[in-house]
């Protein structure tokens, strides 16, 4: 009657060992890339974007006006 107690406490106690390994490998892989991302230049500002599209349309704007 005691086995069977033992072993559930046993597996409960060996899943929350594993998942919280799993969890600190995700962790440290997720700082680890925030971190490298950080120091990179945002390449898809939305105030960058809008203001080379702005730039395009006076450009065409200033063709077709000129022509």
């Amino acid at each position: 009657m005691l086995g069977p107690v033992f072993f559930m406490l046993y597996v409960f106690f060996v899943f929350f060992v594993l998942i919280n390994m799993f969890l600190a490998i995700i962790n440290d892989t997720y700082s680890e890339v925030k971190g490298d991302l950080e120091g990179q230049p945002n390449e898809f500002e939305m105030g960058d974007y809008f203001k080379k599209v702005a730039e395009s349309f006076i450009v065409i704007s200033d063709r077709l006006l000129n022509n």
